[in-house]
């Protein structure tokens, strides 16, 4: 667990919580696994490391099964900077 401080906004020790119930330490292995879930998938973003090889290799192949239709060539498909709006609809639930 962390604490912050008001004025340095920086992170603060705290007394390490007691657990002594059995509800509280299963509460407690909740959030342990909860927290580690967490900092995996942080530490897994694109915006924290450069993709990996595999999936380097998975985005190439996408690219280019898919090429005609990035490229506008699938007779199709309408890219949404060739459509216009003709009307719209509001829905609204019934009482």
């Amino acid at each position: 667990m962390v604490a912050r401080d008001s004025r340095t906004h920086k992170a603060r020790k705290i007394n390490p919580l007691i657990v002594e119930t059995p509800a509280e330490r299963d509460l407690f292995e909740i959030a342990s696994e909860h927290k580690a879930r967490k900092q995996d998938s942080t530490g897994a973003s694109l915006s924290r490391r450069p993709p990996t090889t595999d999936e380097i290799t998975k985005l190439h192949e996408y690219m280019l099964a898919h090429k005609g239709v990035i490229r506008g060539q699938d007779k199709d498909l309408a890219l949404m900077r060739e459509t216009v709006i003709s009307g719209t609809s509001r829905a609204k639930p019934s009482m």
